[in-house]
């Protein structure tokens, strides 16, 4: 993924992403951020999920659902 490219250092992000280190934190903006650069929504597909939703695209088609589409056409 590359910890510069979301615009954390290293050691921050794996500690942020470790699920059992209690106190560390993964902030919603740098979720985003990783959604962005990596083109997976699946987290926010998740959350939507878990509270009694469906994700839908939006009247136009944004850069990151043609991204998912041709992943999803390929695999």
């Amino acid at each position: 993924m590359g910890a510069e490219r979301i615009g954390k250092p290293y050691p921050t992000m794996m500690r942020e992403l470790n699920p059992y280190d209690q106190s560390a934190k993964l902030g919603a903006d740098t979720l985003l951020e990783i959604m962005r650069v990596t083109k997976n929504i699946s987290a926010l597909e998740y959350m939507a999920e878990e509270l009694g939703y469906k994700l839908s695209p939006g009247a136009e088609q944004h850069p990151m659902q043609e991204e998912q589409e041709h992943l999803a056409d390929s695999a």
